[in-house]
């Protein structure tokens, strides 16, 4: 299996799909370093009791402090707030998500600081349910996950994401 290409990954938003997207990693990639933000104090401290992330905090800049890699699994209406906060934070962080649509979005970071490190990405899987307590390791096998660069990335963010 190849080296995970991120040491350490903030999941911002962990609901089904953000749930999903950590524990993946985790059982692909069990060195990895995952942090999460959740708004619940009951999303955190489930996502703590299933081992769903290392830590996990209420803010995004806190979970995205010291990684590589931010995976924002919102709705997609707090995404491009999201990535340009996290941004003008972090601006080594690759940025990505995985919101079902992409035109908006990229409309609104163009031009920003945050156009550079944001790719966009969409994995064609889900389900009828939500919430962490939902998410699986397994959503996303033999499913596709387009990544949608807008062109405007650094090499290295469309590489890491």
């Amino acid at each position: 299996m190849p080296e995970p290409s991120c040491r350490s990954v903030a999941i911002i938003g962990l609901g089904l799909l953000g749930g999903s997207v950590a524990l993946s990693i985790r059982r692909r990639w069990p060195t990895v370093r995952l942090t999460a933000c959740a708004r619940s104090p009951e999303t955190r401290e489930l996502a703590m009791n299933r081992s769903i992330v290392d830590e996990v905090f209420d803010t995004p800049d806190a979970a995205a402090n010291g990684c590589d890699l931010a995976v924002i699994a919102t709705p997609v209406n707090r995404i491009a707030d999201l990535a340009r906060s996290l941004s003008n934070q972090f601006p080594e962080l690759t940025l990505t998500d995985v919101g079902s649509t992409k035109g908006g979005l990229i409309r609104e970071l163009s031009g920003s600081p945050a156009a550079k490190q944001f790719v966009p990405a969409h994995p064609i899987a889900g389900s009828e349910k939500s919430g962490a307590e939902h998410a699986t390791a397994d959503l996303f096998d033999d499913k596709p996950i387009v990544i949608t660069p807008s062109g405007g990335e650094l090499p290295r963010h469309v590489t890491a994401a």
